[in-house]
């Protein structure tokens, strides 16, 4: 059963995916182990901005982020967080869509 979040980028669905299928564990275990911890948080804070909390990494629908939920990613981690930080978590985002895409979950215009 998907619960819907509404939030200030429109509405996010939370749903369950096997973990074979799960962007952001696909990424996370792609990574070196000490690169996992750091990137797992990342990935944390991003769910948790674009779902006002209610969401992590792991629960988190990541195959519904569009152009204006990056831009309000981009937007606040600027506000909050140094630029290398910021640039880091960044990365991780970029990697679970990049995983996202490769598991055939989004396309290219997406």
């Amino acid at each position: 059963m998907a619960t819907k979040l509404i939030t200030t980028t429109g509405d996010i669905a939370l749903k369950h995916t096997p973990a074979s299928q799960h962007p952001a564990l696909v990424y996370l275990a792609g990574l070196g182990e000490r690169s996992r911890r750091p990137m797992r948080h990342a990935l944390d804070v991003i769910a948790g901005l674009l779902t006002d909390g209610q969401a992590d990494a792991l629960t988190m629908p990541w195959t519904a982020i569009r152009f204006q939920h990056m831009a309000l990613v981009r937007s606040r981690l600027a506000e909050h967080y140094k630029p290398a930080s910021a640039n880091r978590m960044l990365a991780a985002l970029r990697g679970v869509l990049r995983a996202a895409w490769c598991l055939g979950e989004m396309d290219t215009d997406t």
